[in-house]
């Protein structure tokens, strides 16, 4: 089923993938102009072999996402699985492009997948789409990819310990007296 209204322009899509259910949008989303995307048939559960159970919590998770935003009064374009979608990832990527075309976006945006392989199949959908992809940085992480690769440029060695004392000090986290960037846990 799809619930967007089609009279209104669409500035900007934000497509959430099954790692982003979240009701808390970035605060770059605009309400008048911008839409959400959410698909229950989402490329995830397409590639993947997944419990059953897996899949019921986030469909019923996806499913009260969806009508939290339509209580919102967010423009949202929503697939449900009783809509005839492929099970492969490439016909799931060309439905996905079909459909979004219809909106005539200026562009597409997406909260950071956690995996570089949906960011790919994203950055794929937008160069078919000849859109840019904005990416934005997901909140539930502390750090971003990038905050990382400069932690560990002049490493030799990528040691989840120092790591995790280098976060502990950044962010005065577990820290028996941050002053002096000690603390009471040694892994």
């Amino acid at each position: 089923m799809i619930h967007h209204e089609q009279t209104k322009p669409v500035h900007r899509i934000l497509i959430l993938g099954s790692d982003q259910l979240n009701r808390k949008l970035p605060e770059s989303f605009d309400t008048q102009h911008d839409l959400v995307y959410l698909n229950e048939a989402d490329i995830e559960i397409a590639g993947l072999q997944v419990h059953k159970q897996r899949i019921l919590m986030y469909l019923a998770a996806m499913r009260h996402l969806k009508a939290d935003l339509e209580k919102d009064g967010i423009r949202l374009l929503y697939h449900s699985v009783s809509q005839p979608v492929q099970n492969n990832s490439q016909r799931t990527v060309t439905d996905l492009i079909h459909e979004l075309n219809k909106l005539h976006p200026q562009k597409l945006a997406c909260i950071r997948p956690g995996s570089y392989d949906a960011l790919d199949k994203l950055q794929t959908v937008a160069r078919k789409m000849k859109l840019p992809l904005e990416i934005i940085e997901d909140s539930s992480f502390f750090i971003t990819p990038s905050e990382f690769s400069e932690w560990a440029t002049d490493k030799k060695r990528h040691r989840q310990e120092f790591f995790y004392r280098w976060m502990r000090k950044r962010f005065g986290v577990l820290m028996d007296n941050p002053d002096t960037h000690r603390s009471g846990m040694e892994f």
